[in-house]
């Protein structure tokens, strides 16, 4: 059965031999949603990947400035230098 946009089209020359009823209509929305629901998740994932790399990223940054300023550089300790750096976990 053709369909334009979200509505299927009557056949009134009923050459067809099965007509679409509702329940067609609703399992077709179901399989649209199941893919919805499948891409969001994997575009999730992407994001939190993206975040965790941009994450890792900054802190491999932040710890090599601290250590080429040598010897803890303006910072009295080593404890401060490691205070510095945003930890996330």
């Amino acid at each position: 059965m053709p369909k334009t946009g979200n509505y299927v089209q009557r056949d009134y020359n009923s050459s067809s031999t099965r007509k679409s009823t509702w329940s067609d209509y609703n399992e077709s929305w179901k399989e649209k949603r199941a893919a919805a629901k499948e891409r969001a998740s994997q575009l999730r994932t992407i994001a939190n990947n993206f975040t965790t790399i941009n994450t890792q990223a900054t802190q491999a940054a932040t710890s090599l400035t601290f250590q080429n300023q040598g010897a803890a550089g303006p910072y009295a300790s080593t404890t401060t230098v490691m205070s510095r750096i945003n930890m996330l976990i």
